[in-house]
């Protein structure tokens, strides 16, 4: 995503104080942070959710996140549940009822990256999210 492509984007969510079904925050998300929260919400049973899930369904945020997260979710998950002992039926029931429907995925365009904060990233799958962030930003 291009810094105009981003510029656009937030133009179409900008912050309406008159309107209260308007998002107060843009938030982005990388893997770390989605198995984290899917997995504490495993775990607090299933009428609980997370600050990102209560966030976003109360429209207080819209949740993005570059779309290799999607793909590296699945990748990841089987891992995380042996590490912490969990069956990942659970975890992905729960990422995919729960947490895909309040994601946006976009894509992000690396090639071009001018912000020297995410030109530090020693990542290379973390560049797209330091981009998008960096897009986003105020």
């Amino acid at each position: 995503m291009t810094d105009g492509q981003v510029a656009a984007l937030m133009a179409r969510t900008r912050l309406d104080p008159y309107c209260l079904t308007s998002p107060r925050f843009l938030g982005v998300v990388d893997t770390n942070a989605l198995l984290s929260s899917v997995e504490n919400d495993s775990r607090r049973g299933s009428l609980w959710q997370s600050r990102l899930l209560r966030m976003s369904s109360g429209r207080a945020a819209m949740l993005y996140a570059p779309d290799h997260i999607y793909e590296e979710m699945y990748e990841k998950l089987p891992i995380f549940a042996r590490r912490r002992k969990m069956p990942v039926e659970i975890l992905r029931a729960r990422f995919e009822e729960r947490y895909l429907p309040a994601l946006r995925f976009v894509t992000v365009d690396s090639t071009d990256i001018v912000d020297h904060r995410v030109l530090a990233i020693t990542d290379l799958d973390d560049v797209p999210t330091g981009q998008l962030g960096s897009a986003v930003r105020c």
